[in-house]
């Protein structure tokens, strides 16, 4: 599902990875587009439902439970993104045959890595901003790399799942830095940090109000800097807004307002809470 996400989200990774699998993305994007819930509810659902559901019929079955009325959710509709589901499925299984040998094997080298910085990473992210804002337990699961390095944070649990890359992509952005950025985002879901930020923007707000206090952790354990140029990479190589990659006077621009944004909050410490409806409104008037 992972793979079908990319595909849907970065078509020109086709090239990369084989028509069938992006053909049968598109089947399943399709389905989605049918179901006019909007598309990023649709794969956040799939996304979050699949670690949890193995069988295809039971996916697609607690999939439409979550995103439809009970009226729309026919046999047809059922069997229909059931066999959408297992189309992905059985395409990747073809493209990617050690899938599960190969993230196994690259698991450890990664644990190593976080368990040198991860944790004080964290720590200083619950310090910069809101300790609370850093949950007690998380799961991270590996996943095939299609993009190099990208990552997902399911704001409805305790997990997050990345790909499971052995080379950075940059050499200060460090999958171990990235995976705090993930898992720093968390905890937006709790109302007393949501409850102001509409839904829709909501896992983009977490994901751009964490990239200048991640990077500034970074920065104490001299992972790396914290500026507008790393935060625009940032930006880019974590995908987090809808902009498409390479599109730099958009990034550098995004990058100003975060770092105006940041400033603010480091010079007045307000409330975390406060200081992110203030961003909401700042990248409200941004768009304008």
């Amino acid at each position: 599902m992972h793979a079908a996400w990319c595909l849907t989200h970065v078509p020109e990774l086709a090239s990369h990875h084989g028509e069938a699998l992006r053909e049968a993305a598109g089947s399943l994007a399709q389905v989605a587009s049918e179901l006019t819930v909007g598309s990023e509810r649709f794969w956040d659902q799939l996304l979050t439902l699949s670690f949890d559901v193995r069988q295809n019929r039971g996916l697609a079955e607690r999939l439409l439970v979550r995103l439809v009325p009970e009226a729309a959710r026919s046999e047809s509709r059922i069997s229909q993104l059931t066999g959408a589901i297992a189309s992905v499925e059985s395409v990747f299984a073809r493209r990617f045959p050690n899938y599960e040998a190969d993230v196994r094997l690259r698991a450890e080298p990664l644990r190593q890595l976080w368990e040198a910085h991860g944790p004080g990473l964290l720590r200083l992210v619950g310090r910069f901003t809101d300790p609370g804002l850093i949950v007690e337990r998380a799961s991270v699961v590996l996943v095939q790399p299609m993009i190099g390095g990208a990552g997902y944070a399911h704001l409805q649990t305790n997990r997050v799942h990345m790909e499971a890359v052995l080379t950075n992509c940059d050499p200060q952005l460090t999958e171990t830095v990235r995976l705090a950025w993930l898992l720093s985002q968390l905890d937006f879901e709790r109302p007393v940090y949501s409850e102001l930020i509409h839904r829709d923007r909501l896992r983009q707000m977490a994901g751009l109000a964490t990239i200048p206090a991640v990077l500034l952790a970074a920065q104490e354990l001299d992972i790396c800097a914290l500026s507008v140029e790393q935060v625009a990479a940032a930006v880019r190589l974590w995908r987090v807004s809808e902009m498409r990659p390479g599109e730099a006077a958009a990034e550098s621009a995004l990058a100003d307002v975060l770092m105006t944004w940041w400033e603010t909050y480091q010079a007045s410490r307000p409330e975390w809470r406060i200081a992110l409806t203030g961003l909401d409104r700042m990248l409200g008037d941004a768009d304008q």
